[in-house]
């Protein structure tokens, strides 16, 4: 399976996670020690997780999800 559009990965989000999303991924960019890359990037992984276990669970083929 070719991996999911960002627009794709969107729609199995709800209002609070999208707007998390968009929060940690700001703050990932502007980084500026190991620890604030690990922290973000954990939790965004986490809510990666959090998509792939919505898909399984409603019947649908896991998908490849890359950014």
């Amino acid at each position: 399976m070719s991996p999911m559009s960002r627009k794709e990965v969107f729609d199995y989000l709800d209002d609070q996670e999208k707007e998390d999303l968009a929060e940690w991924t700001e703050e990932l960019k502007n980084a500026q020690s190991k620890k604030a890359v690990k922290l973000y990037s954990s939790k965004i992984k986490e809510l990666l997780g959090k998509i792939e276990q919505r898909m399984i669970s409603s019947g649908e083929e896991a998908a490849t999800v890359s950014f």
